[in-house]
C-alpha cells in the first residue's frame, strides 16, 4: 500500500513539473539555443507560422553568433551598451513609480523587460559560442 501511495505521489509530482515549463516564444528560443536547435530540426519539413518563427529566431541567433565571431570586442561593447541602457531604464522605472503615473510605470516596465531580454540573448550567444570553442556541451 505504501509503495502504491509513493508511486502515485511521484507520478503526480512529475506531471506537475512537466506542466510547469516556460512558454516557447521567439524570445525564449533566442535565449535557449539548444532548444532552438532541437525545435528547428523538428520544423525542417513543416511550414507553420510557429516554424516560421523558429526559423526567424535561428536566423537572428546565427547573425549574433557571426557578429561575435567577426568582432568579439565590438560585440562586448554592444553588451556593455545594453547593460548601461538597462541601468537607465531601471532609473526611469523607479522615477515613474515615485511619480505614481500608471502609464509611465507600465511603459518603463515594458522597456526594462525588453532590454533585459535583449541582454539575456546576448549572454546566450556568449555561452553558446564559448561552449563551441571549448568543445563542451554544457
Amino acid at each position: 500500500m505504501k509503495q502504491l501511495f509513493f508511486s502515485l505521489c511521484i507520478t503526480l509530482i512529475a506531471t506537475f513539473l512537466l506542466g510547469c515549463h516556460e512558454e516557447i516564444t521567439y524570445t525564449y528560443l533566442m535565449q535557449h539555443p539548444r532548444q532552438l536547435q532541437t525545435i528547428l530540426d523538428e520544423c525542417q519539413l513543416q511550414t507553420t507560422s510557429y516554424c516560421d518563427e523558429v526559423h526567424r529566431a535561428a536566423k537572428n541567433f546565427a547573425a549574433f553568433v557571426n557578429e561575435r565571431a567577426e568582432n568579439p570586442e565590438l560585440f562586448g561593447q554592444k553588451i556593455m551598451r545594453v547593460q548601461q541602457q538597462l541601468v537607465l531604464l531601471s532609473r526611469n522605472y523607479l522615477q515613474a513609480m515615485h511619480d505614481g503615473n500608471a502609464e509611465k510605470i507600465q511603459a518603463a516596465k515594458q522597456a526594462y523587460h525588453a532590454q533585459k531580454n535583449q541582454l539575456k540573448i546576448l549572454y546566450a550567444v556568449i555561452v553558446d559560442t564559448s561552449q563551441r570553442v571549448l568543445g563542451g556541451e554544457g
